[in-house]
């Protein structure tokens, strides 16, 4: 049975597997069909499906390492804002 997943912004992930090795993923925006993260090291923006999302979680590709500190996960958000914005 896959368990129910929640995550929270401001909570960073590193990646385990896969193309994003070594990464970390700061959450930032939670939508129904995505998770919004800022990609770390690169500081760029990645929106990857809730599906995959849970998926990484489920399967140790994804793992959560800790809550970030309040004036920390500001920063990162105004980043990710700043990147979203110079997208459009």
């Amino acid at each position: 049975m896959v368990k129910t997943i929640t995550y929270k912004q401001g909570e960073i992930y590193c990646i385990e597997a896969g193309d994003y090795l070594g990464q970390m993923f700061v959450v930032v925006d939670i939508t129904e069909d995505y998770v919004g993260c800022l990609r770390l090291p690169d500081m760029d923006n990645i929106k990857v499906p809730r599906e995959s999302f849970d998926t990484g979680r489920n399967t140790n590709i994804i793992t959560l390492m800790e809550k970030l500190p309040r004036d920390v996960f500001k920063i990162s958000k105004a980043q990710y804002s700043k990147n979203e914005n110079s997208n459009n």
